[in-house]
C-alpha cells in the first residue's frame, strides 16, 4: 500500500509539473534573476503587436537591440537576447495614450504652420508699415513745399492785381506757376487718397495678425491642456512580473528615440532597477530627456543590482 502511495505521489508530481510547466519555468527564472542577477541573459520575444503605431516588427526589434546596448555597452555584460521563445514578452499596445500622442503631433504641425503664418504676416506688416511711414514723410515734405509755392503765387497775384497792370512776361510766368500748382494739387490729393488706403490695408493686416495670434494662443493652450497629463509620470510603458511570466507593455512614443528610451527604461526594470533622481537618466521617472546613454546614476544603479565594480 505504501508503495502504491509513493507511486501515486510521483505520478501526481509529474502530471502537476506537466500541467504547470510554464508556471514552474517562470518561477524558476524569476528566482534565478533575483538571487543571481545578470548571470544569464533575459530572453525576450514579441507578444501583442498593434500596427497602428506605424512601425514594422523589424524596426521594433532593431530598437530593442539599441535599447539593450544602452545597458550592455557600459557594463560589458550580455543582459538581454531576443528569442522567439523568450520568457519576457514585449507588447505594443495602442490605447488612448498613443492616440493623444498622435493628436498632439498633428496639433504641433498645425501650430508650426500657424506660427509660420503669423511670423510671415508680422514681417509683411512691418515692411509695409515702414514703406507707409516713408511715403507719409515724403508727402508731408511735398505738401509743405506746395503750400509755400502756393502762398507765394497767391501773394504775387494779389500784388499785381492791386497794381492793375502786368507785363506779358510776368503773366506767362504766373500762368505757368498756376498750371504747376493745379497739377501738383491733383497729385498731392491722389497721394493723400493712396496713403488713406494704405492705412486701411495696414489696419486690416493688424486685425488679421491679432486673429492669428489669438488662434495660435488658443491652439497652444489646447495643446498644453492635452499634453499636461503626459508629464505626470513615465506612463509610456510598464514592466510586469508574476508567476505567469514577465511582460513589458509599451503604450506610447512620439518618435524612434523616445521608443528606444521607453524600451531601455522598462528593460532596466526587468533587470531589477528602480527609478533614480537624475532627470537625464534612463531610469528617471519622466521620459522628458533626449539623452540616449546611461548616466552615472543609471550605472551606479545597475552596478549595485548586478554586483559589479
Amino acid at each position: 500500500m505504501k508503495k502504491l502511495i509513493e507511486i501515486f505521489f510521483i505520478i501526481s508530481v509529474i502530471i502537476l509539473g506537466i500541467i504547470n510547466r510554464d508556471s514552474l519555468i517562470n518561477n524558476w527564472q524569476r528566482a534565478f534573476q533575483q538571487y543571481f542577477p545578470c548571470k544569464q541573459p533575459i530572453y525576450y520575444r514579441l507578444g501583442t503587436f498593434d500596427t497602428r503605431f506605424g512601425i514594422s516588427k523589424e524596426q521594433f526589434i532593431k530598437d530593442l537591440a539599441s535599447a539593450e546596448k544602452i545597458w550592455e555597452d557600459p557594463t560589458g555584460i550580455d543582459l538581454f537576447e531576443y528569442s522567439p521563445s523568450g520568457n519576457l514578452k514585449i507588447n505594443l499596445i495602442y490605447d488612448s495614450r498613443q492616440l493623444t500622442t498622435d493628436e498632439l503631433s498633428s496639433m504641433n504641425s498645425t501650430l508650426d504652420n500657424g506660427k509660420e503664418s503669423y511670423d510671415k504676416l508680422t514681417t509683411e506688416y512691418k515692411q509695409q508699415q515702414a514703406s507707409h511711414d516713408q511715403k507719409s514723410s515724403d508727402f508731408e515734405t511735398r505738401l509743405a513745399n506746395f503750400n509755400v509755392r502756393k502762398g507765394n503765387y497767391e501773394a504775387e497775384v494779389a500784388m499785381y492785381n492791386k497794381q492793375g497792370t502786368v507785363s506779358a512776361e510776368i503773366k506767362n510766368r504766373l500762368n505757368t506757376e498756376r498750371d504747376y500748382l493745379n497739377t501738383e494739387s491733383s497729385a498731392i490729393n491722389q497721394l493723400h487718397t493712396d496713403l488713406d488706403n494704405e492705412v486701411t490695408s495696414l489696419n486690416a493686416m493688424i486685425a488679421n495678425i491679432n486673429q492669428n495670434a489669438n488662434t495660435l494662443n488658443m491652439g497652444v493652450n489646447q495643446y498644453n491642456t492635452i499634453s499636461a497629463p503626459l508629464s505626470e509620470g513615465f506612463n509610456e510603458g510598464i514592466y510586469k512580473s508574476d508567476p505567469k511570466g514577465q511582460e513589458i507593455d509599451v503604450y506610447q512614443f512620439s518618435d524612434d528615440k523616445k521608443l528606444i528610451r521607453v524600451l531601455a527604461h522598462e528593460l532596466g526594470h526587468a533587470i531589477g532597477l528602480e527609478h533614480v533622481n537624475d532627470s537625464e537618466a534612463i531610469m528617471y521617472k519622466l521620459n522628458t530627456s533626449t539623452n540616449m546613454n546611461a548616466t552615472k546614476s543609471d550605472l551606479d544603479a545597475i552596478k549595485a543590482v548586478c554586483k559589479i565594480k
